[in-house]
């Protein structure tokens, strides 16, 4: 996923912590379970 690729080099920049990585990747693993789980509802 594109914005997990690019959270990752944030903190390497000094623009958010390794922290706020971490609540982005969860979030936006979330965020695709989720869409995964309503596509199969649709089928």
């Amino acid at each position: 996923m594109g914005s997990k690729a690019h959270t990752s080099m944030l903190p390497k920049q000094g623009f958010i912590t390794v922290e706020n990585r971490v609540s982005i990747h969860e979030g936006t693993t979330e965020i695709q379970r989720r869409i995964e789980e309503i596509g199969k509802m649709c089928m």
